[in-house]
């Protein structure tokens, strides 16, 4: 079992049709899948997503149940056994607004449990990782916050998109470079200090 850290981009929470908890699934890809199928202990659960656009660093991005499901929706992610472990995470509440939240972890490489993960956190603006770490256990391993990291980058208040710099995204948002998209009134409003340009 290898120790390497998995680096989550965003956090997908699947909300069941019935009042059973809500699923979380880390995501490994900077681009959020249109539907995930869930094929766990014997169920197969089909969930859509309910927004569009790219994923926005720290915000979970929400699903719903699907009960008849289209196989030819493109972006599909399929969840088994084989693909993601079942774990718990401390501080779940912090992260989704409750404690009682399996969560679906893709595997490493030789299908077994990350020892460390990061989760992206923290407001929009300010971009921050959680740092958590697997304790002792197989079944259902729960990993606790070992710290929160500054994660290197921009966070976009428009769109929730992480990028390196504020240009040249800013300028797709129809703000000038120096600006800062979706300032507040009062708020400076150069970013030049912080930021390299080029």
């Amino acid at each position: 079992m290898t120790d390497a850290c998995f680096v989550a981009t965003g956090v997908a929470l699947l909300m069941p049709a019935d009042s059973a908890p809500e699923l979380a699934v880390l995501l490994g890809d900077t681009r959020a899948p249109d539907g995930v199928v869930v094929a766990l202990r014997g169920h197969r659960l089909s969930f859509v997503r309910m927004r569009h656009g790219p994923l926005a660093h720290g915000v979970v991005e929400p699903y719903r149940q699907r009960e008849v499901w289209d196989q030819g929706l493109s972006g599909t992610l399929e969840i088994t056994e084989h693909t993601h472990g079942v774990a718990r995470l401390g501080d779940a509440g912090r992260l989704f607004g409750s404690g009682d939240v399996t969560v679906l972890i893709p595997r490493d490489a030789e299908g077994g449990m990350h020892r460390e993960l990061t989760i992206p956190s923290g407001p929009i603006g300010r971009a921050r990782r959680m740092l958590m770490r697997r304790g002792d256990g197989d079944i259902d391993p729960v990993y606790e916050v070992v710290e929160e990291l500054e994660d290197p980058g921009w966070v976009c208040r428009i769109c929730g998109r992480l990028s390196p710099d504020p240009e040249p995204h800013t300028s797709a948002h129809g703000v000038p470079g120096h600006l800062r998209a979706g300032a507040l009134p009062g708020e400076p409003l150069d970013e030049t200090r912080t930021y390299a340009v080029g």
